[in-house]
């Protein structure tokens, strides 16, 4: 029977079959470049840990940043899930921090505009340059800007990746795309919720390594994948799990409880009609404020007619 949950949340598992494949993943790839390069695992960290240190005011990395980087350094496709606040955007630039010729670049795929500013903030704050891309803000300037390599770090949304007509054209650059160092998924999640219809073109950012050398990394971030959306975008990034290096440091949240109401059909708003009844105020106060999400606009549509229609008039 379909169900309604008002809050849902999985518990921290990986893909079935998976786990050992995952937990390998940089074990493996350190042992290959040893025998290849006579690559240093702890020299290469400790190359890792003092520019890190630095940019977040002396405080030391996390031991799993500091894996995820070295993770990308060797060319690993990475997954982090962890809640907010746990420090997973800090990955999306260590490997700039070490890079010697400050000529590389990150492409970070946000799904909004105030989170690009947001995090292009932090990361100048950190003293790397960084700088938020969108139609609003694209201009010739700017364009010129980032083919000379004035910023380091470019945060856009999908759209502005693969469909932009001056900055996709740039970065089907052979010379451009060289020079990025690896490409960030934010709020990876999105690749499912919103890849099928509502932003279909989360659900193509493989498409994007067709652009830049083999072996450029992606790195999907989210504080919100279960094992069938982590499967998904598995599947949709092109992740292989001998290729792939898996942080996952759960999101359980002890102020958050799981409610789980019955629906009658996919199609039962009536199952939401809770939420305005508990939301109502009580003696004149204001009405509770509670956000809902849905798959797609038309649902939503539908769904605000409806709650809409069950508040007071005075409201």
């Amino acid at each position: 029977m379909p169900v309604a949950s008002k809050i849902a949340q999985e518990p921290t598992v990986l893909c079935q079959g998976s786990r050992h494949h995952f937990a390998d993943a940089l074990a493996i790839a350190r042992a290959a470049a040893h025998e290849s390069r006579k690559y240093d695992s702890e020299a290469q960290r400790r190359t890792i840990r003092g520019p890190a240190s630095d940019a977040l005011g002396g405080k030391e990395p996390y031991k799993w940043q500091v894996d995820v980087c070295e993770a990308m350094l060797l060319g690993l496709d990475c997954i982090v899930i962890a809640g907010t606040g746990a420090g997973k955007t800090m990955p999306f630039v260590m490997p700039l921090l070490v890079d010697e010729t400050k000529q590389k670049m990150v492409l970070v795929i946000s799904p909004l505009n105030e989170l690009e500013q947001d995090q292009a903030k932090r990361f100048r704050d950190m003293g790397v340059t960084a700088t938020a891309i969108n139609r609003d803000v694209y201009t010739n300037a700017l364009h010129k800007e980032i083919q000379d390599r004035k910023h380091r770090v470019l945060l856009m949304g999908p759209e502005m990746a693969l469909e932009h007509p001056h900055f996709s054209k740039l970065l089907r650059s052979p010379d451009f795309a060289a020079g990025v160092a690896a490409i960030i998924i934010d709020e990876a999640h999105c690749i499912t919720e919103w890849g099928a219809d509502f932003r279909p073109k989360f659900a193509e950012l493989s498409r994007l390594r067709a652009l830049v050398p083999t072996g450029v990394p992606f790195l999907a971030a989210s504080a919100t994948l279960p094992p069938l959306a982590l499967a998904d975008i598995q599947r949709k990034l092109a992740f292989h799990s001998h290729s792939t290096y898996l942080v996952n440091l759960g999101n359980d949240r002890a102020n958050i409880t799981p409610i789980v109401v019955q629906m009658s059909s996919a199609n039962d708003l009536s199952a939401l009609d809770f939420v305005v009844h508990e939301a109502l105020p009580v003696n004149g106060g204001n009405l509770l404020k509670t956000v809902i999400f849905f798959n797609d606009r038309d649902t939503s549509y539908r769904a605000y007619s409806r709650l809409k229609n069950l508040l007071p008039e005075n409201l």
